[in-house]
């Protein structure tokens, strides 16, 4: 069973998309963790060393994959 936390007040018409939306934003920060861990950004779990730090990581290591990204792209348009 899963669950998430929301501010968003559920009720039998909202549920669905709700569960859905959850899903999805799940899947999204799966899949950029997983890509940041094992293709080639070496991202670890932080044990918690503080959760500022942590920020300041993840934007640096976000960017760096966006910049990569962009490289990738303009390598495939350019050929």
């Amino acid at each position: 069973m899963n669950s998430w936390v929301t501010d968003i007040m559920l009720s039998k018409e909202n549920i669905k998309d709700m569960v859905r939306a959850g899903r999805c934003r799940w899947k999204i920060e799966n899949e950029c963790f997983n890509t940041l861990k094992n293709q080639g950004y070496d991202i670890e779990h932080n044990d918690g060393h503080g959760e500022e730090n942590l920020s300041y990581n993840m934007y640096l290591l976000t960017f760096m994959h966006l910049m990569g990204v962009a490289r990738l792209l303009t390598d495939v348009l350019a050929n």
